[in-house]
C-alpha cells in the first residue's frame, strides 16, 4: 500500500491525492473494509481537472461483497434502526 500511494504522488503535475480513508483501521458494523484515495486529476488535453475516488481492495474482500450485497441493505437499515452503528 505505501508503494502504491507513493507512485499515486509521483506525478503531481498530473494526479493530486485529496483524501485517503482507510477503513480497514475503522470497518463498517458488517466488517466491510477498504481503502478510499480521493483524487484530483488533471487532463492534459484541456488542462481542468476532474476529482474521482478510487477503490482500493483485496480480491477477497470483493468476493465476500459480491456474495452479501443482496443482504447489504437490510443488515444496514437494521444496525441504524439498533443504533449499532454508532461508536460506544
Amino acid at each position: 500500500m505505501k508503494k502504491f500511494l507513493y507512485q499515486l504522488r509521483s506525478r503531481p503535475d498530473l494526479l493530486e491525492v485529496v483524501a485517503l480513508k482507510n477503513k480497514y483501521s475503522s470497518p463498517n458494523p458488517q466488517g466491510y473494509r477498504d481503502v478510499n484515495v480521493t483524487l484530483r486529476v488533471r487532463l492534459q488535453e484541456s488542462g481542468r481537472y476532474h476529482v474521482c475516488e478510487l477503490q482500493v481492495n483485496l480480491e477477497d474482500m470483493l468476493v465476500a461483497k459480491e456474495i452479501t450485497h443482496a443482504h447489504y441493505e437490510e443488515v444496514g437499515v437494521f444496525i441504524h434502526f439498533c443504533g449499532l452503528n454508532r461508536v460506544i
